[in-house]
């Protein structure tokens, strides 16, 4: 799964590698979470940043909070499954991202890891969105969710489920409307083990409220890249 992540944004990085312009400036976020509004890239408008609500609401969904048990969307089963079987197919996103963090379970303690791609400072998730709307008061909300999968050998040392995490050179295809839906679905596949890296990070992630470098930044132990 992945319920926390990392983001700090740069107009002109953001430019060259996903074509995509920052209007105006977004603070570091060390520990982006659910609910909070953040970057993501959709389909419909490839060239802009936007920021959207993390946790997606489908459309029939009765209230705001029911996004909170959507903020992943498993791949297995995607297509079939109600909530998303639209989005995947017609509003997919990119969800960038530094690094993102995973709890590996110790006995009863759950020891936080930030994990990043070696060969992108600034990467995407592959994600799918939704505009939802009140029917109370007619406020449009945009959401969105992070793909999950079964996770590689490198992941497989702290859970069991990784986030999709595009390749730089695919990453556009994701989110290409001349792109078949089923060469997009084809791009969902487990991040090589031998370009990822994490390392132990302070518990003060635990915290939605703690938000700071720190959170990234070394604390114990580093495991490094898996050879082929």
């Amino acid at each position: 799964m992945c319920g926390r992540y990392a983001i700090v944004l740069d107009a002109a990085q953001v430019a060259a590698q996903f074509g995509a312009q920052l209007e105006g400036s977004m603070p570091p976020n060390f520990n982006a979470a659910p609910a909070q509004n953040l970057p993501v890239i959709t389909n419909e408008d490839p060239g802009r940043v936007q920021f959207f609500r993390w946790g997606l609401l489908p459309d029939w969904a009765k209230e705001e909070n029911a996004g909170y048990k959507m903020i992943n969307a498993r791949m297995e089963g995607i297509t079939e499954k109600p909530s998303f079987r639209k989005p995947i197919r017609q509003q997919r996103c990119l969800v960038l991202s530094n690094s993102f963090y995973e709890w590996r379970a110790q006995g009863k303690v759950k020891i936080p890891f930030s994990i990043r791609p070696t060969d992108q400072e600034l990467f995407a998730f592959a994600g799918i969105w939704n505009r939802w709307v009140n029917r109370e008061t007619g406020e449009e909300i945009p959401t969105f969710a992070i793909i999950t999968m079964e996770a590689n050998p490198f992941m497989r040392q702290l859970h069991d489920r990784m986030p999709a995490v595009l390749p730089r050179d695919q990453a556009h295809r994701w989110i290409d409307p001349k792109v078949r839906f089923e060469d997009a679905f084809a791009l969902l596949q487990p991040y090589s083990p031998a370009r990822m890296r994490a390392a132990e990070v302070s518990r003060d992630v635990n915290r939605v409220g703690n938000n700071g470098p720190e959170l990234v930044q070394p604390a114990g132990e580093v495991l490094e890249p898996l050879e082929a």
